[in-house]
């Protein structure tokens, strides 16, 4: 039992007569949250004067929420949802003062800044 006549083994993962083929999911997610990493860990009293500046700006591209958090020695602050992060770079990088966006990675949606010392 389990082979067919011609000796081919059944069953084993292809898509029987009348059934479509399983279909495969997708890899490939959207983002939708954006992540600013800055170069260093900012005081609290950096901090807020910088989310002030940010929030504004992640309005306009959709952005909601601005949360901060602190890992391995930097501040990171994550605006979601982010409805259009192409807008969201453009704008950051024209009107932000505390420092300048030094490297952007549109496939995880993360945008590095080196804040003014």
């Amino acid at each position: 039992m389990g082979q067919s006549m011609m000796g081919a083994p059944q069953n084993q993962g292809g898509p029987s007569l009348g059934q479509p083929a399983p279909q495969k999911k997708s890899t490939t997610s959207k983002i939708n949250m954006a992540t600013i990493v800055f170069s260093r860990t900012l005081t609290f009293e950096e901090q807020d004067p910088i989310i002030e500046q940010v929030a504004p700006i992640a309005t306009s591209a959709g952005g909601k929420r601005v949360l901060p958090s602190k890992q391995n020695g930097t501040t990171i602050l994550r605006i979601s949802p982010m409805e259009n992060m192409d807008k969201f770079v453009e704008e950051l990088k024209k009107k932000i003062k505390f420092g300048k966006v030094t490297k952007v990675d549109l496939e995880t949606n993360t945008i590095e800044v080196e804040v003014n010392k």
